[in-house]
């Protein structure tokens, strides 16, 4: 339990980690959320934790766990969402659907910011260009869309890219930032795709 956690775990995780920083920790690892952690949640986080940059339980954002989805579902996704992302620029989070829709919410209260349809097509991933303020949607009518955030997330668009009937549809996203990138041939950031090709 957490109890034994913070007693048992705590001084392996570092001195300078407070209660509340402890006990985030102990959710982060509680992968089932069921109070208790397991060998195989405790080894999957050291694992994973030595891949990620993200680790830092300052970056974390704790829930109440008598937290309540503060919307109704009238703007829920109608089908389930296919791609999420946090758009740091924007302090918001992004999900797209399988119906071609996508919501924004913000990050603190995860309240509806703004709901708009992409295409009807099913919306496969979705990327952010930091540089450029712009968010890239990949969908499985073979576009990408690009949508510019603006002085007020307004996620306009700014346009859209068909990609050739000869190449696979994109399934995946990725921004690579070509002046932090070891051997980057990039003079900014670029946009790569994955497509149903391989």
């Amino acid at each position: 339990d957490l109890d034994d956690f913070i007693d048992k775990f705590g001084p392996l995780f570092g001195d300078n980690l407070s209660r509340l920083q402890l006990s985030q920790l102990f959710m982060k690892i509680d992968a089932d959320s069921n109070g208790n952690i397991d060998w195989d949640e405790l080894s999957n986080y050291l694992f994973l934790s030595k891949q990620t940059e993200d680790a830092s339980p300052d970056q974390w954002k704790l829930l109440s766990q008598h937290f309540k989805f503060p919307n109704d579902n009238s703007v829920c996704h109608k089908d389930m969402a296919s791609a999420s992302m946090y758009i740091p620029g924007a302090d918001k989070y992004m999900t797209c659907g399988r119906d071609g829709s996508v919501r924004v919410w913000d990050a603190l209260t995860l309240g509806h910011y703004k709901s708009f349809q992409n295409t009807h097509a099913w919306i496969t991933d979705c990327g952010y260009l930091p540089q450029k303020k712009k968010v890239v949607l990949s969908a499985m009518d073979r576009t990408l869309t690009f949508l510019d955030l603006g002085r007020m997330n307004s996620f306009h668009l700014a346009g859209r890219l068909a990609i050739n009937s000869q190449q696979g549809t994109p399934m995946c996203l990725d921004v690579i930032d070509g002046q932090n990138a070891i051997g980057s041939h990039f003079a900014s950031e670029a946009l790569v795709y994955g497509d149903s090709e391989g």
